[in-house]
């Protein structure tokens, strides 16, 4: 994830210098519903356009904040590139685009997180939380969302005994586990007790990325 937002930040550079003149044209806005548009994320004209407008960036957190309202959306690769956008812009353009992640959003994620079925959505959402948490804890846009994630993940360990993010995905063809889905987050369970979830990332789906 490191090396693609180092990739997404010089290739969003190269793409303002060349494109500088495009946005008379065509929105700032426009561009990032366009882009958001289907299951490929066109990330640099994204990325380049939440950097070059307060108002896209509020666009973009619209969109992705539709997508993940609905925890249970036939949509799951548009839910996945959803999140990890979250991330994406977090970083950059920063508290442009986090100051749009109100309790609204908030909610919706929260919900995500209790409900959605998906267990690649559930990985990178928790993946995502923990990041923002760790790494943007000094950006106030966020401290609702921090919160939020905070007691959610003492729910869970408290119910289930492991971590929420590191030990989300089983390899349950090799252990016979069984997926249990509870009132709260979800949650892996092994017919075995002794034997921990081992992270399987081989098993996550990547985004569709269109170059």
């Amino acid at each position: 994830m490191k090396r693609l937002v180092g990739t997404i930040k010089r290739t969003s550079t190269t793409f303002h210098r060349s494109n500088g003149a495009s946005h008379s044209q065509d929105s700032l806005e426009d561009t990032i519903i366009k882009a958001l548009g289907d299951e490929y994320l066109h990330l640099p004209t994204i990325v380049e356009a939440a950097e070059s407008s307060p108002s896209a960036a509020k666009a973009a957190a619209n969109r992705l904040h539709k997508y993940l309202s609905k925890p249970n959306s036939p949509h799951e690769q548009r839910q996945y590139n959803a999140i990890m956008l979250i991330r994406i812009l977090a970083d950059n353009p920063g508290p442009t685009f986090t100051r749009n992640i109100d309790s609204r959003f908030v909610s919706s994620l929260k919900i995500l997180l209790r409900d959605g079925q998906d267990v690649s959505v559930q990985q990178i959402l928790r993946e995502t939380l923990e990041f923002l948490a760790t790494t943007k804890a000094g950006d106030t846009n966020l401290t609702e969302l921090n919160s939020m994630w905070s007691k959610e993940k003492d729910k869970f360990v408290k119910q289930f005994g492991i971590h929420p993010v590191s030990e989300i995905v089983c390899a349950l063809s090799e252990l016979g586990g069984i997926l249990v889905l509870t009132s709260g987050l979800s949650a892996f369970s092994s017919k075995d007790p002794t034997k921990a979830c081992i992270p399987d990332t081989a098993r996550i789906s990547s985004p569709a990325i269109a170059e």
